[in-house]
């Protein structure tokens, strides 16, 4: 097999997924930068609004909220993947026997749906009936941790971040695992 020597067929090969890639990616960002200097309601004509959008957001004391949230849901998912994930990977460095059935165990997570780790977190969070978790913090008499994991405001940020930290963590494990052998 050779290279392709005539750069036009490469060009005409690179074709699809480039523009797959600029009408998914490309679009709805360029699409969403327009809309955000609009005043539209989604139905009615659009009329040009100009910064009062971002005005608006700027003064807005929910946006900062959320903005926090977001910062501190990024931290507990990227502390998760990259620090467990690190941890797991330098583990396995120095496992001699059933290096790849380990590696597979904990790459399942990433390749069972969303909907299916979402149930799973669910249940385990539940208390009606008690979830895992909860049954485990009554088990060792901490019946005072017992609570609704997902509607306590306290608790819910967590709730939501650990399945998604935990569900990357084999993937980043494999990479790190990688590099380090």
């Amino acid at each position: 097999m050779g290279v392709i020597k005539n750069k036009k067929w490469f060009f005409i090969f690179l074709l699809p997924g480039l523009l797959f890639y600029i009408l998914s990616v490309f679009y709805p960002i360029e699409e969403s930068i327009r809309l955000s200097f609009m005043e539209w309601n989604g139905i009615g004509d659009k009329t040009f609004a100009g910064l009062q959008n971002y005005v608006t957001m700027f003064h807005d004391p929910t946006f900062y909220k959320s903005f926090l949230n977001n910062l501190i849901y990024l931290l507990i998912v990227v502390v998760m993947q990259l620090g467990i994930g690190l941890v797991f990977a330098v583990l396995l460095t120095f496992m001699k026997k059933h290096v790849t059935f380990v590696k597979t165990l904990y790459y399942v997570p990433c390749i069972i749906t969303t909907v299916a780790i979402a149930q799973l977190f669910r249940s385990m969070y539940a208390t009606e009936p008690m979830g895992l978790i909860n049954q485990f913090f009554q088990a060792i008499g901490m019946e005072g941790m017992v609570t609704s994991w997902l509607a306590n405001i306290h608790t819910a940020l967590m709730a939501v971040s650990v399945p998604e930290g935990w569900r990357f963590t084999g993937m980043y494990m494999v990479i790190f695992y990688a590099a380090l052998i």
